[in-house]
């Protein structure tokens, strides 16, 4: 006679597994709020971002971000961005949902998660020339 043997699992194990199966659900649905699929398709890595307004708007329609917002679920927010990655080695030019930017810190995008966000690692409030607030929109970086 075959006999099988049952794995036995601690219950607190099982209940850490569903903690980090839902974990993983959240953040994806969190990052498809705030992400467009196209973002990755749009991106480029450039020598160095718009200096000034008008050369951050001539820069912004030669993205074109309009015309690629129309394959997002909510096209109004898909615009132009120059920001760096997140380890401060490249620019990148984008077109991605605009985020709040808190404490500071420098925008990036992170390619893992198609999203732009704050980078922990530059702290562009301590920049002697353009210090970023302590509050403002990816888009204005």
């Amino acid at each position: 006679m075959l006999k099988t043997r049952v794995l036995k699992v601690h219950p607190c194990l099982r209940i850490l597994m569903m903690c980090i199966i839902l974990l993983g659900k959240a953040k994806t649905l969190v990052a498809d709020s705030n992400s467009c699929e196209v973002t990755r398709l749009t991106l480029k890595v450039v020598d160095r971002c718009p200096v000034s307004e008008e050369s951050w708007r001539e820069a912004a329609e030669k993205k074109r971000c309009d015309v690629s917002a129309k394959q997002c679920s909510e096209p109004e927010r898909l615009v132009y961005h120059c920001v760096i990655n997140p380890y401060v080695n490249q620019t990148l030019e984008a077109c991605a949902y605009a985020q709040n930017i808190v404490q500071g810190k420098c925008t990036s995008y992170d390619i893992s998660g198609n999203v732009i966000q704050e980078n922990w690692r530059a702290d562009c409030a301590k920049f002697k020339e353009n210090a970023c607030p302590p509050y403002y929109r990816s888009d204005e970086a």
